[in-house]
């Protein structure tokens, strides 16, 4: 080795973390077209990683000796000498016991996982030495010996792909050791994380492994205890990431520990002592254990002592901020878990019965009573319908309720009822209305009354004529006074009251959308975009309850607002443009083919994006597609990509990371964009021809994505291509019988040779099929 090799690649590794963008990026370039092809680098980098005297280096220098190891199958490590090679495995060890940094022995240990994923997975091994070394470290006397060989058993286990079933019963016996270690809890903690990847290789025929196995979950759930008591909020996260890989194995682990499980993570879930996060975590934990344990559950007669507990921690006050997790909202989500997977006689019944002590309780156990009976419905609603009029009155009291929590509470489990039971409910309308009707003018009750009173009317059908002048006053006022937070409930109760009114709106048509249009220019704020995306929804239901003449004069300007809508870089928005022109669509049908070229390459754009973070805005948006595809057909000319195909390589370790950055904003948009591409076909008919060809291929591209709503957006789009196909082809009414009597239109048998093969290859492979 060149003897300026490691001080000139010391230098470059240095100035990746210099403050200087220019710097680093220069350093950056070097290294990869000098450095990283070239083998050499691997004993440079060993060698920098342990003896370099600034940890920051040396732990950089052991995260790119694992990856050039990694790094094509390991071709850059066996281009090394074999007796190179036996000297870093040699020394590795020993090196890595006398690292002082935790965070660099950890680094330097998963190189140490590189190597083994290749040397371990030959016949036969090339490092023979390794795992007894490790099993013989694991039980020094030395703390810091214990903590490097379990850590590195776990990076083994997280990184080797081959089978290590033949290791099984010496990592049993370690690990037994190891989970009750007196002094180290990293060594406890780090045990457990590596029972949480030996749990993959055991088999659902392998009973030793599986008794063994289970021998250990209650050392494991005490590991899991200490975390708790000592507030280490990491070891806490990562027990609960262990307990829930265990639930979702098809093997039996931790079948025989259920009832053990379910106490557990209940008294963590309701000791006011324990930090809210971890609480929560443990109320997580409890509801995979409910879902993917249901038939234990079951059996062993849990779900009473599972309300008995989730109900005293709904009592608890929940934060100001909707979207922030609390234990009152994890403990109602659990039991909706549990109504949903339990058959409803074990649940309700139940239930009614801790229903009639909290709401002779105080406001908090009323709160947490209607809030119980609430998320219960959708997975009992049909046990509940025939016992609706005995549990009505524990509705309209809440709803009267003298305390504010427990009427907000109420109109909560209403709305859910409307979801479930919405004729039961409609009929009450006499009585729910002018409550509601009341609710929504009382500030502290205004906002959750006006969600609830957007679901009830989208439930109430013709009846809403009788409240409709009523309704549309107090709405109007609220939507010119209110705060932004009701203004964006009442807009979309406007919404619903159109959808229900249908062409009874009309008389209130002009005075409603001259109050919502301006709304469309907002956005200052997140909480005005939110707004222009309710109004924007809201404005397409009203047309589609008016009709084309009466909407008219609005479309060109509105049109125009969409589409402006479209460049803000805001999912949000862009999936409220994509629902307004479906609905435009449908509505003007032929008029609205003028679109046409501006619409589609937007929604094709949206459909191609991608959700992960690294290709996406501060916001999760990913507009630059979007905005050229809009512009480009705008303009009549083809916009041109700004996204270029790197040459680098995919870094396994840091999968689980990139998956952690996927935007679920943007999955849903994506999900809206095919549902609508399906939807402006339907609508424009012959227009839509020239974007058939490439539209139906985004479809099917989008078949095997991993979000299920796009899957299903695009079966549900491909489906309607086939049918709008075959009604323009005109053909006349089929007639059964053996021989074919009406043949299909060459351009329906075409699409339906593409599509359907595609759709039913996806079906066979569909988790809920």
């Amino acid at each position: 080795m060149d003897p300026n090799y490691i001080p000139t690649l010391t230098q470059l590794l240095e100035a990746t973390i210099a403050p200087d963008t220019a710097l680093i990026k220069a350093a950056t370039t070097q290294l990869n077209t000098q450095f990283y092809k070239d083998p050499t680098c691997i004993p440079a980098l060993y060698e920098i990683s342990c003896t370099n005297e600034n940890p920051s280096i040396r732990q950089l220098a052991a995260v790119e000796l694992r990856k050039r190891i990694s790094s094509r199958d390991g071709k850059m490590w066996k281009k090394n000498p074999e007796q190179l090679r036996q000297q870093i495995k040699d020394s590795l060890l020993q090196r890595l016991t006398n690292e002082t940094s935790p965070i660099v022995r950890h680094s330097q240990a998963q190189a140490v996982a590189a190597i083994a994923d290749l040397e371990l997975a030959t016949q036969p091994s090339q490092w023979p030495t390794l795992m007894p070394g490790l099993y013989q470290a694991a039980r020094s006397s030395d703390k810091t010996h214990r903590e490097t060989a379990i850590y590195v058993l776990f990076s083994i286990l997280d990184t080797v792909a081959e089978n290590f079933q033949d290791h099984l019963a010496s990592l049993f016996e370690t690990f037994s050791v190891s989970l009750v270690d007196p002094e180290s809890a990293e060594v406890r903690v780090t045990t457990l994380r590596a029972l949480a990847k030996v749990a993959e290789y055991i088999e659902v025929e392998d009973k030793h492994d599986i008794k063994a196995f289970q021998d250990l979950i209650v050392p494991m759930l005490k590991v899991l205890e200490k975390a708790i008591q000592d507030g280490d909020d990491e070891g806490v996260k990562h027990g609960y990431d262990a307990f829930e890989t265990f639930l979702i194995l098809e093997a039996p682990l931790v079948s025989k520990h259920v009832g053990d499980l379910v106490q557990f993570f209940l008294g963590v879930a309701g000791n006011k002592d324990v930090e809210d996060e971890m609480r929560c975590g443990a109320l997580n934990v409890l509801s995979w254990v409910i879902r993917y344990k249901k038939s234990k559950v079951q059996a062993l007669g849990l779900a009473k002592p599972i309300i008995e507990a989730l109900l005293p921690v709904g009592t608890e006050d929940d934060p100001e901020d909707a979207d922030e997790d609390s234990p009152s909202r994890l403990a109602f989500r659990t039991l909706d878990t549990l109504a949903q997977v339990l058959p409803p006689q074990q649940v309700f019944p139940v239930l009614t019965q801790q229903l009639q002590v909290y709401m002779a309780g105080d406001a908090s156990m009323r709160k947490s009573a209607l809030m119980a009976f609430g998320v219960s419905v959708e997975g009992c609603s049909e046990y509940i319908r025939p016992h609706v009029d005995q549990l009505w009155p524990v509705i309209e009291s809440g709803l009267q309720d003298p305390e504010v929590i427990v009427r907000k509470a109420a109109c909560i489990a209403l709305g859910c009822l409307c979801e479930w039971l919405a004729e039961e409910c409609a009929t009450r309308h006499s009585v729910i209305v002018p409550i509601l009707f009341n609710l929504i003018v009382e500030p502290a009750t205004q906002k959750n009354a006006c969600t609830c009173l957007d679901s009830y009317l989208e439930i109430l059908g013709d009846d809403i004529v009788n409240y409709l002048t009523l309704l549309m006053e107090r709405l109007l006022v609220l939507l010119e006074n209110g705060i932004i937070a009701v203004k964006i409930t009442v807009t979309g109760a406007i919404g619903s009251a159109a959808h229900a009114a249908k062409e009874k709106f009309v008389p209130y048509f002009d005075q409603t959308i001259q109050r919502l249009v301006p709304f469309l220019e907002l956005q200052e704020s997140d909480e005005q975009i939110d707004l222009r995306g309710v109004a924007t929804d809201t404005i397409g239901t009203i047309a589609d309850a008016v009709g084309a003449d009466v909407f008219r004069p609005y479309f060109q300007p509105l049109m125009k607002a969409a589409f402006e809508a479209l460049t803000m870089d805001n999912s949000r928005l862009r999936e409220s443009s994509f629902i307004f022109f479906g609905i435009m669509a449908q509505v003007f049908t032929n008029d609205f083919a003028q679109y046409l070229p501006q619409c589609v390459p937007a929604l094709i754009a949206s459909c191609q994006q991608s959700e992960t973070a690294e290709e996406l805005d501060e916001d999760g948006s990913n507009p630059a597609q979007l905005v050229d595809a809009f512009n480009a057909a705008a303009s009549g000319s083809k916009g041109e990509s700004t996204w270029e195909d790197e040459d680098d390589e995919t870094d396994i370790n840091e999968l689980d990371d990139m998956f952690s950055k996927v935007n679920s904003a943007v999955a849903i948009e994506k999900e809206v964009a095919a549902d609508t591409i399906g939807e402006l076909f339907a609508a424009t008919k012959a227009a839509f021809m020239p974007y058939v060809e490439e539209t139906v291929q985004v479809l099917i591209d989008l078949l095997d994505h991993y979000y299920e709503g796009i899957r299903k957006a695009a079966v549900g789009a491909l489906f309607q291509f086939v049918k709008t196909m075959y009604e323009l082809s005109d053909a006349p009414e089929w007639t059964p019988g053996a021989k074919v009597a009406v043949p299909l239109h060459d351009h329906v048998k075409s699409i339906a040779q593409l599509v359907l093969p595609k759709i039913f290859e996806t079906w066979k492979t569909e988790d809920d099929q």
